[in-house]
């Protein structure tokens, strides 16, 4: 069984595996050796998983599998601290709930994630690889929903703020409409 390492800018987040690190480390230089390339595969991937998806538009989805692709390899390569990795995922979770990225889609980003990196490196590919960026992917997904989850409570947060400032200037009813959630 692998021992996990918790990340200390969210020590209660999903653990992130230092063998799978490990293991993924040989492929993530070769990915990040050419970033853009990357990027572009991630994005057809999706695309292709989730043609509907608000990922699916040119510069949304690009924008979104950008952020993603090299936050992700930043700390596959071990180019930065997991913490920094951390505070940059959950940065681009933020960025990819305001233009609209739906949360439920990550898993097809993993899904995409995993099928650029094996066509990125086939020769090397093997089961156990596929399972390292399967774990890692998970860790990262932890990330990108909690920066979407602190985004959401944020523009509650601003949403209720109006709403008090309204009613304290004599403005009846909510300042854009009613609420949903």
């Amino acid at each position: 069984m692998f021992d996990p390492v918790r990340s200390e800018a969210s020590p209660d987040a999903t653990p992130l595996d230092p063998r799978a690190l490990q293991v993924l480390l040989p492929c993530a230089r070769v990915l990040a050796a050419d970033p853009d390339g990357f990027v572009d595969l991630l994005h057809q991937h999706l695309v292709a998983l989730v043609p509907d998806a608000a990922a699916a538009s040119a510069q949304a989805g690009l924008a979104v599998c950008d952020r993603v692709a090299r936050a992700a390899l930043a700390a596959a390569t071990g180019e930065r601290p997991v913490t920094e990795v951390a505070a940059l995922l959950q940065q681009a979770g933020v960025d990819n709930f305001r233009d609209g990225f739906p949360a439920e889609q990550y898993l097809a980003v993993g899904h995409a994630l995993l099928r650029a990196a094996h066509e990125a490196y086939p020769a090397q590919w093997s089961t156990e690889l596929g399972s390292a960026w399967i774990a890692y992917f998970v860790w990262v997904r932890t990330h990108l929903l909690r920066g979407g989850a602190t985004a959401l409570a944020v523009d509650w947060a601003r949403a209720d703020g109006e709403a008090v400032r309204h009613r304290t200037a004599g403005v009846t009813g909510p300042p854009d409409g009613p609420r949903s959630g």
